[in-house]
């Protein structure tokens, strides 16, 4: 997801990068959830070192994740462990 690494559509104030990245890492969780995993601790772990308003996007991305129904046990932990 080469995407991220685009910062400023990525990390753009109305939070459709990172929603664009929750529904990629969903759909991906499906077919690889290690890759799913590793991408949400690349993309989306290091939401508290941003502002308050991107903090709190980024944040509701990993909630979202955690609470998909099915979610792999890979993605289930990274996410728990980055929501802390």
């Amino acid at each position: 997801l080469t995407f991220s690494a685009n910062a400023d559509p990525f990390h753009d104030e109305s939070g459709k990068g990172y929603k664009f990245i929750g529904d990629m890492l969903e759909k991906l969780d499906k077919v690889n959830s290690k890759v799913a995993a590793r991408t949400t601790a690349s993309c989306l772990i290091g939401w508290k070192k941003y502002n308050e308003t991107r903090a709190s996007l980024m944040k509701a991305q990993l909630e979202r994740l955690k609470s998909m129904p099915h979610v792999s046990n890979e993605l289930f932990e990274i996410v728990s462990k980055g929501l802390k």
